[in-house]
């Protein structure tokens, strides 16, 4: 497995996604981030700062949402630090033990965010040994278990161990001796993908799609078995096809199969699964499906997927082309295309067209329209009283005045916009410690005058802030608000 950083384009998105208020994306954005992580791809230090903070904000905001709440454990299983994640994973196991699917994931995130967690949680009589081991061997930290001599009784545990067991098969973190009676980790998840529970049935169809080594000729039904299956089952055979190395003819079959079953979760599974895959053909099935599919989010996946792949199929790239330039300025889609793009040629074109449909480079109308004084002089830009750095509109750039602040003037109206907006959304939080009202009264002053040394101390105050993460995250969904702000504020002041 490789390893880079997540696009910022894509990270930026995701964010937003997570923190946006709709379960739904957050726990497809959520789901998305552990994909990334799978595939040996991190977020750069002050974004997994921002996206931590954001994922506890989701996991208070969201804590009875049981999708959301899984996956935001899973995420801080990830990226979790003590400071910031520990007390809220810790109020989940309290809150919810009762619920196996919650605590699987809690427990693993525990692992990451406290390094006394095995002895923590053995001193508790409502987890079981089995759960504690599996959570440990998940999160990688087997290290920490070495004296452990706990096995899993595949004959006699129920539903929610044997799941988490083909969780550690599919991420490859299974010890050879954890299983009782001796299984192969092929053999068992072919034993379980014949299970009577169909969450275990799922669970084995997504540890051979998630582990190399496996395959599906280690599923114990087959395609023709599909029908009589549960739509999260046929969704993830679907999606195995789909990216599984195995003959386009057949791949083809499943897919035109796929897209038209009558399940939308179905669909869904196998629209999400067809982002990295192509071979020619395959848009014979993709774009007829994306006319005609009616559930949006789907034709979302699907459209992902045309960015992605439209190097390879020119109707993807009129298509994509013709959604972007269609879409209004403030459309969501935007931005998931704009994400979907970033790393292709496709990318620049979309920028390119932004730039072309804005009109005036600088926003000039923009701020007019707010009744802002605009003066250029020498192509210095002075907006209101505040004076922007140079600007080269037709020749040399020569920078004048005293508030030289290396910001065009644009740049320096929507800079204190959202300081302005961040003020607010601070001075509102409850019962704020002495930190948080240091670090407001530097914001309200640099969005009330912003100039290099109110920028800097603002600047300086918020990194500092969120170096200390669980100062904000205790305040739930404010939390990600004030985290999207400061993670689009804190790059944009250079000093």
């Amino acid at each position: 497995m490789g390893h880079g950083q997540v696009d910022e384009v894509v990270a930026e998105y995701l964010l937003a996604q997570i923190g946006g208020g709709d379960p739904q994306q957050a726990k497809r954005a959520l789901q998305d981030v552990c994909s990334l992580h799978a595939r040996g791809y991190h977020f750069k230090p002050h974004q997994r700062v921002t996206l931590e903070v954001t994922t506890v904000g989701q996991l208070e905001a969201q804590r009875f949402d049981r999708k959301v709440r899984r996956w935001c454990l899973n995420v801080l299983a990830l990226i979790g630090t003590p400071n910031c994640s520990r007390d809220a994973i810790h109020r989940v196991i309290d809150i919810f033990h009762n619920d196996p699917d919650t605590m699987a994931s809690a427990l693993t995130a525990y692992f990451k965010v406290c390094p006394e967690a095995y002895q923590d949680l053995r001193s508790r009589s409502f987890i079981s040994p089995q759960q504690i081991t599996l959570a440990a061997h998940i999160g990688d930290f087997g290290s920490r278990i070495r004296a452990d001599q706990t096995t899993i009784n595949i004959e006699q545990e129920d539903t929610a161990i044997l799941c988490r067991a083909l969780v550690a098969v599919g991420l490859n973190r299974a010890p050879e001796n954890l299983f009782h009676p001796r299984y192969a980790n092929a053999e068992l998840v072919k034993k379980l993908s014949a299970h009577d529970q169909t969450s275990v049935i799922q669970y084995a169809v997504w540890a051979i799609n998630e582990n190399a080594r496996l395959g599906v000729n280690h599923l114990a039904f087959g395609l023709s078995d599909l029908p009589s299956l549960a739509p999260s089952i046929r969704g993830w055979t679907y999606r195995l096809y789909s990216e599984a190395d195995i003959d386009d003819g057949l791949k083809h079959e499943v897919i035109a199969d796929g897209s038209k079953d009558f399940e939308p979760e179905a669909r869904m599974s196998l629209a999400r699964g067809l982002r990295g895959t192509w071979y020619d053909g395959l848009e014979e099935v993709t774009s007829n499906w994306w006319h005609d599919e009616p559930e949006a989010p789907i034709r979302e996946e699907l459209l992902d997927h045309m960015v992605r792949q439209a190097s390879e199929c020119s109707e993807y790239t009129r298509l994509a082309i013709e959604q972007f330039d269609a879409a209004l300025p403030n459309n969501p889609l935007l931005k998931r295309l704009r994400a979907a793009a970033a790393g292709t040629p496709l990318f620049a074109h979309f920028r390119r067209m932004e730039y072309q449909d804005g009109g005036d480079l600088f926003g000039f109308d923009e701020l007019k329209q707010r009744n802002l004084t605009i003066m250029t002089t020498n192509n210095n830009v002075t907006i209101g009283n505040v004076q922007g750095g140079a600007v080269s509109v037709g020749g040399d750039a020569s920078q004048t005045g005293t508030n030289q602040n290396a910001l065009t003037g644009d740049q320096t109206v929507q800079l204190k916009a959202d300081l302005t907006q961040l003020f607010e959304e601070l001075r509102s939080l409850p019962n704020q410690t002495q930190e948080l009202k240091d670090v407001t009264a530097l914001v309200q002053e640099a969005a009330t005058d912003p100039n290099p040394s109110t920028l800097s101390k603002a600047k300086a105050a918020l990194t500092g802030l969120f170096s200390g993460t669980a100062e904000l995250a205790k305040f739930g969904s404010d939390a990600t608000k004030i985290a999207a702000l400061a993670e689009k504020i804190i790059p944009m002041i250079p000093f």
